[in-house]
């Protein structure tokens, strides 16, 4: 299986977090948390 690293910057990450959240896939963290944690202007890699 192919391994690959994606960046997302944060309005796409807190998108993600946001579905998964709502889709309950695994231990996802409250998007509220993320959202206050995650550096606005970095990239966020996956």
């Amino acid at each position: 299986m192919p391994r690959e690293v994606k960046a997302v910057d944060t309005p796409a990450l807190l998108g993600l977090e946001q579905r998964a959240f709502e889709l309950r896939l695994g231990q996802r963290l409250d998007p509220a948390r993320t959202a206050t944690v995650a550096a606005p202007d970095r990239p966020h890699y996956l």
